[in-house]
């Protein structure tokens, strides 16, 4: 059976009035994720979520948490960025930037 993400204003409502369901909902989210996985991922996202929960359990408060969770992503990017070996000055994204430009008629002030 798997659980359905509700409307965003039920999880606020959740987070605000019953907490616990709400991470009772989210708990079985992420079962439900794993089990769907490839069996070879497996055990590593059960290993990442036990650190994320880890992580978790040891912030102050909400905040703190976000903070430390984005860091643990934006440390596995820079890994990943550097085993693409798309690190260093000299990277430059393969992206060809376009764009339109408009000129626009400065508004003149009329004199009197």
């Amino acid at each position: 059976m798997t659980t359905q993400l509700p409307e965003f204003d039920e999880l606020v409502k959740l987070a605000q009035q019953n907490p616990e369901k709400l991470e009772q909902i989210r708990q079985e989210l992420i079962q439900s994720t794993i089990e769907d996985a490839p069996s070879g991922l497996k055990d590593r996202l059960m290993g990442l979520q036990f650190t994320i929960d880890m992580e978790i359990r040891r912030s102050k408060n909400p905040l703190d948490s976000c903070l430390k969770l984005s860091s643990m992503m934006h440390d596995s990017f820079a890994r990943l960025r550097t085993a693409l070996g798309k690190e260093g000055p000299d990277f430059e994204p393969n992206v060809e930037a376009t764009a339109d430009v408009i000129c626009f008629e400065s508004a003149k002030p009329k004199q009197a």
